[in-house]
C-alpha cells in the first residue's frame, strides 16, 4: 500500500513538473515572440491565437510566471530597445519611436520618460 502511495505521489509529481515545465517553455517562447516583434503594437487576441490560447489564459498564465502582464513586458521591451537605439544610432527620437511602432512622438515621449525619468531628448544629446 505505502509503495503504490509513493509510485501514484512519484507520477503526479512528474505531471505536475512536466507541467510547469511546459508552461515556462511556452512564456519563454511569447518573450522571444515580444522582442522579436518589438515594432509591432501587439494586442492579447492576436498573440493569443499566434499560440494557440485563449487570451485570458495566456494573460493569467504569462502574469503568474513573469509577475508583470504582456503588456507591461513588451513596453519593457520596447523601452530598453529604444534606449539602445537612441545611445548607438544616428536616427532621431521620431525614427526610433516609430521603428518601435509609436505613431505619435509625445506618447513615445511619455512613455520613456515614465520608465527612465528622463526624455529621449535629453538621452540623444547625452549618450
Amino acid at each position: 500500500m505505502i509503495l503504490t502511495n509513493l509510485i501514484t505521489y512519484k507520477i503526479v509529481n512528474d505531471n505536475f513538473e512536466n507541467l510547469n515545465l511546459k508552461k515556462q517553455v511556452i512564456i519563454e517562447k511569447i518573450k522571444r515572440y515580444l522582442e522579436k516583434n518589438v515594432h509591432l503594437n501587439i494586442n492579447m487576441k492576436t498573440l493569443a491565437s499566434e499560440f494557440y490560447l485563449s487570451p485570458n489564459y495566456l494573460g493569467d498564465l504569462f502574469k503568474k510566471v513573469t509577475g508583470m502582464s504582456i503588456k507591461q513586458y513588451h513596453n519593457k521591451v520596447k523601452m530598453e530597445a529604444s534606449i539602445m537605439m537612441l545611445r548607438n544610432s544616428g536616427q532621431s527620437v521620431t525614427e526610433i519611436a516609430r521603428q518601435l511602432g509609436y505613431d505619435d512622438l509625445a506618447y513615445f515621449s511619455k512613455c520613456f520618460k515614465n520608465y527612465f525619468n528622463i526624455s529621449p531628448s535629453q538621452i540623444k544629446k547625452n549618450p
